[in-house]
């Protein structure tokens, strides 16, 4: 890659017409980073409260208001006139399943904090389906971070009641990712099919041979994966503990007195899984009943 060509177009992604960081800021409070082993940064974010609980109301409207941006083009967008939008947020809408087992709502919250760390979709693959029940194999997202190196994005979304349960299924998913070779050319093959062209202008044509297996100049070519996990965390129930303290506090400070010791669980998770060595992100997110969240998202987001 020509020297500036990354930070060049790191800046232009910095212009879209949203700002998804600004929206998650609103909604989540982030708590922090750790860095648990060579290859893994966990980022933990918890959700607002109000003097009762967690705003998740207020997170799942943030979620729908999203819906139009994660399943649709840029281009399509940018034509829409004032009347097409109520088309292109029930088009939208209607690309999810209503199946009691989906974790679209987690594929979801994956994106929007990918977008907010200025990791970019390349396509959604929602835009994909020919069935509103019908559900990808592979992986839940590609994105693009862009730096010194362009480095490609694995998306993983596990929401589940258990967080053991949910990283060991997530890293399972890398696992299949790095060592299928068929379902990778699939991934590839996607991705220059599909490509949100619109969103990088004159950078597409750089982005499409940089993610290109055959192409001659990979030397600035990464990859990653990014794994999110919303999983219940037992102190999200006791909102009668809080004391003299606001519930916000008393939450923040309840969640960071145990980030240490999940980070070093995960860190030592990803060392005796099969991809150790792949670089991971992995974002964490407390709920009292996850199980509820998500079927309370399906049925929002039923046109």
């Amino acid at each position: 890659m020509a020297k500036g060509v990354g930070e060049g177009l790191e800046a232009f992604l910095k212009v879209l017409s949203f700002d998804p960081k600004e929206a998650v800021k609103s909604v989540l409070l982030d708590c922090g980073e750790r860095v648990p082993s060579k290859n893994v940064l966990c980022r933990f974010y918890i959700t607002k409260c109000t003097a009762d609980g967690f705003r998740e109301d207020v997170l799942m409207d943030l979620m729908l208001g999203w819906v139009v941006v994660y399943v649709t083009k840029k281009e399509e967008r940018d034509k829409a006139k004032a009347q097409d939008w109520f088309k292109l947020v029930r088009t939208a809408r209607e690309m999810f399943t209503q199946a009691p087992t989906s974790g679209e709502g987690g594929e979801l919250l994956l994106f929007l904090l990918l977008e907010a760390n200025g990791i970019i979709q390349l396509y959604s693959k929602m835009d994909l389906k020919t069935n509103p029940n019908l559900n990808f194999n592979g992986c839940d997202a590609i994105h693009i971070r862009v730096g010194k190196e362009i480095s490609l994005c694995f998306g993983h979304a596990k929401m589940h009641a258990d967080l053991t349960g949910a990283l060991s299924s997530a890293l399972e998913d890398v696992r299949q990712i790095h060592q299928n070779k068929i379902q990778r050319r699939l991934e590839f093959r996607l991705v220059n099919s599909n490509l949100d062209g619109s969103k990088f202008g004159p950078y597409e044509a750089k982005i499409r041979s940089m993610l290109d297996p055959y192409s001659e100049d990979r030397s600035t070519y990464k990859e990653f994966d990014a794994i999110f996990l919303g999983t219940n965390w037992e102190f999200a129930k006791s909102t009668a503990m809080k004391g003299d303290s606001g519930l916000e506090q008393f939450m923040v400070r309840q969640y960071s007195s145990e980030i240490d010791k999940v980070a070093a669980k995960i860190g030592t998770a990803v060392l005796s899984s099969e991809e150790p060595n792949v670089e991971h992100l992995i974002f964490l997110l407390p709920f009292v009943d996850v199980n509820r969240f998500r079927l309370e998202f399906m049925e929002a987001v039923t046109p």
